[in-house]
């Protein structure tokens, strides 16, 4: 690997680019870009690539293709690639792994992930170039020790001098493996052809115990049950192809702990060119598999609110003009209130000509919620295609997500509540005109009643309606009246 490593980004989408030369140019990778699969092949076969990121889904060449060809060059089948697609079923999965692709990233691209994945195949192409070189120094060492034996019986001084140079400068670059391999955190085993350690470098301490006492012992016996046979296929296709694969797969180790394994395996060649032993370089992947299950678990709780709570929930991508507000995702409850379904109304984005504001501040509210960075209350109702009349209570909640302003809403149909509201104010008022009828019934009444004593006072008759003022004196009867 150069001082600067030049990275290969191809897609059709030149803002996806951008985002990727942030992301990399300031880790002191040099980016050449690419914008379709032809331009992609161009460069390769001009510059010096030591890495490809490439886009799956572009018109033309797709990225599996672009894989394909660039795997059909022999001078590129360890070049590392990386595949970045919104796919994620596992036969698209498989069908990038046929096609030669060494990783994944999924979009949206993750910037610790994308950097991690880099400099992980940036190093593995580092060994494998390593690898590569140590091995064409033996052939050429072998080669230029063969031609000296031819001239052994003419001079045998001179070939034992010629010897022994040859075998220091062996020795050096055993040498050189040697620091290279205890001094790399990765685990690297070099297999006979059985798959039987020969070397283990002083890495696998921390997983296997001792390095030495390995040496001898099958390298599958720790493959876990599940992954054992896979990689004795790999291994063995290896070993007969001559060209290393990459593998993932778990070992099961005593105490019954799994630790998750992925491996690049090469070969070293013998004189005649055929495959003399293998070399694998491995990395412990554990916790990053349990980071991206805690991850997977996190998403799929999340996911299972967002889809059954009771309010409709969004998330907008918010816009001082109303007109270039997008909504960006919502649940099928928010749908539902709309009356739409929920791929139709994130295909139309913008829902102001969909709603009716019913409180002429909505949108100030709206903006001084996204200047203070406090949530805001309003109402609305939707315009449904079945015209059905509806009242929604909402909540926005901003939030900054990558760097620009988004809010998340929280709906609530109110549309009983506030029928209810209004038809126990129509009854209040009701109950309020009934109750002033009948004081006003109730007044005339007792005027009637006293009208009628008063009369039975002056005829000298007992009053029909008796009451605490007939105990008094009549003034003209001169008696009392009871």
């Amino acid at each position: 690997m150069k001082a600067k490593p030049v990275i290969l980004v191809v897609d059709d989408q030149p803002e996806n680019i951008e985002l990727l030369e942030i992301y990399l140019v300031p880790q002191g990778y040099e980016i050449l870009k690419a914008a379709n699969g032809e331009e992609a092949l161009e460069k390769l076969s001009a510059h010096p690539i030591d890495l490809i990121l490439l886009d799956v889904m572009m018109p033309g060449m797709d990225g599996f293709e672009v894989t394909r060809r660039v795997r059909q060059d022999n001078t590129h089948r360890l070049l590392p690639i990386i595949l970045i697609t919104v796919l994620r079923e596992s036969e698209d999965r498989v069908k990038g792994i046929e096609a030669g692709c060494d990783d994944f990233i999924p979009t949206p691209v993750d910037r610790m992930e994308l950097l991690a994945r880099v400099r992980s195949l940036l190093k593995v192409k580092a060994y494998n170039d390593l690898m590569s070189n140590y091995q064409k120094e033996l052939e050429s060492e072998v080669t230029r020790r063969t031609e000296e034996l031819k001239h052994a019986l003419e001079n045998l001084q001179q070939d034992i001098t010629e010897r022994k140079r040859a075998e220091e400068q062996l020795r050096q670059s055993e040498e050189l493996f040697r620091l290279i391999a205890e001094n790399a955190t990765d685990l690297i085993a070099v297999l006979d052809l059985e798959g039987k350690r020969i070397y283990s470098s002083p890495s696998y301490k921390s997983i296997l115990g001792d390095p030495e006492s390995l040496r001898g012992t099958d390298s599958f016996q720790e493959i876990h049950p599940e992954d054992h046979e896979k990689i004795r296929r790999i291994f063995l296709e290896t070993v007969r192809t001559g060209i290393g694969q990459r593998a993932e797969y778990r070992f099961l180790l005593e105490e019954s702990s799994v630790r998750y394994i992925e491996s690049q395996g090469s070969v070293i060649r013998d004189e005649n060119g055929n495959t003399n032993k293998v070399v694998v370089v491995s990395r412990d992947v554990t916790e990053r598999k349990r980071a991206e299950e805690a991850i997977r678990e996190s998403e799929e709780r999340f996911r299972m609110v967002f889809e059954n709570v009771f309010d409709g929930i969004s998330i907008y991508s918010e816009d001082p003009d109303p007109l270039k507000r997008r909504l960006i995702e919502c649940n099928e409850r928010y749908a539902s209130m709309a009356g739409r379904s929920r791929e139709e109304l994130l295909h139309l984005g913008s829902t102001l000509e969909l709603q009716i504001m019913l409180e002429d501040n909505a949108n100030d509210k709206r903006l001084k919620s996204l200047a203070g960075g406090r949530e805001y209350k309003s109402s609305f109702s939707w315009i449904r295609p079945d015209g059905k009349e509806n009242i929604v209570e909402y909540v926005g909640v901003p939030i900054t997500w990558r760097g620009k302003s988004h809010t998340i809403g929280i709906d609530r149909d109110i549309t009983e509540r506030k029928r209810t509201e209004t038809a126990i104010q129509e009854k209040v008022a009701e109950l309020q005109r009934w109750q002033d009828i009948m004081l006003d019934r109730q007044d005339r009444t007792q005027e009637l009643k006293r009208e009628v004593n008063k009369l039975c006072h002056r005829a000298g008759e007992i009053p029909r309606y008796p009451s605490q003022e007939d105990g008094l004196v009549d003034s003209e009867a001169g008696r009392p009246t009871s």
